[in-house]
């Protein structure tokens, strides 16, 4: 079931990924640090990045049993007349 809402959530709510003023600022910041801060801004960025997308799919899933929800509840009462 995983799959198929991962492969549904890719489909019709594909991230963009980082626009291109954050990535900008972080390449700005990157130049600024020291290599082992550069790492944890790499870390920082990719938990970040997991969050979002962790989020997304969340959203994403729960509108989907939404919208099942309302089509069978509107499939009972279409036919139930």
């Amino acid at each position: 079931m995983n799959d198929y809402m991962t492969a549904l959530f890719d489909r019709f709510c594909g991230c963009p990924g980082i626009d291109e003023t954050a990535e900008a600022l972080r390449r700005k910041l990157s130049g600024q640090l020291g290599k082992e801060q550069r790492r944890q801004l790499l870390r920082l960025t990719d938990q970040q990045n997991a969050y979002c997308e962790q989020a997304a799919m969340g959203a994403f899933v729960s509108g989907f049993r939404l919208a099942m929800e309302i089509a069978r509840e509107l499939k009972e009462n279409r036919d139930s007349l």
